[in-house]
């Protein structure tokens, strides 16, 4: 019997690619000088590359963008001021997500977040896109010491929704943190199809969208 659903944070609720063009248009805004020499579709094709969904220190990306565009010396330094500064207010979540954690939430399924990063970073886009109150718990790997696929921070949040952990789902879309690491613990496993990560092996269904999820949930109960 299904009791529970846990979800990812980054590229699962929140579309991570689109925050991030929204956040670049809004820096182009605040900082036209630092643009004014150089194609803005460049800077945002090398920002995406240097990237690597996140996976590039912060730093590391602005510095790169930097020496590759070959702007003045200190402008990465700029960048990752603005970067930090309002990021996590500019992004945005996918579609449907309001609707479907609500109609989720409504079942009386319990809803927990557990989401790999810092504190403070990850908690200001959880406030920013307004999803809080769907969830009876949300665990930040910072604020919790460990990180996903640690099966402790799964126990942890199966614990405090009261359920055991084949009675949940865990949704996300990196294979090993969020599917390998849901599935190592005895939970059933739903990825988010994202074309960065080859599919996990091992399974439980696979979505292309939120709004998909609530028939997979339906099939696997």
């Amino acid at each position: 019997m299904l009791r529970a659903i846990l979800f990812d944070l980054d590229n699962t609720i929140l579309d991570r690619r689109s925050s991030l063009a929204n956040h670049l248009r809004q820096q182009q805004r605040r900082l036209p000088d630092t643009f004014a020499a150089i194609s803005f579709d460049n800077y945002v094709d090398t920002f995406m590359e240097l990237d690597h969904n996140g996976y590039t220190a912060r730093a590391e990306v602005f510095h790169g963008v930097e020496r590759i565009l070959r702007l003045p010396a200190g402008t990465a330094s700029a960048l990752l001021e603005d970067l930090q500064a309002h990021f996590p207010d500019e992004c945005v979540a996918f579609p449907k997500v309001h609707e479907v954690l609500g109609t989720l939430a409504g079942s009386g399924l319990g809803l927990g977040l557990i989401t790999n990063g810092a504190a403070m970073w990850q908690q200001r886009k959880i406030d920013s896109l307004g999803i809080a109150k769907y969830f009876g718990v949300i665990l930040i790997s910072e604020a919790e010491g460990l990180r996903k696929p640690d099966p402790e921070i799964f126990r942890r949040a199966v614990d405090t929704l009261g359920v055991s952990a084949e009675e949940v789902v865990m949704v996300g879309d990196n294979p090993e943190a969020d599917i390998r690491g849901a599935k190592s613990f005895g939970m059933k496993a739903v990825w988010k199809h994202d074309d960065y990560w080859d599919p996990p092996e091992i399974v439980d269904g696979v979505i292309d969208n939120l709004e998909e999820l609530p028939q997979v949930l339906q099939d696997l109960s």
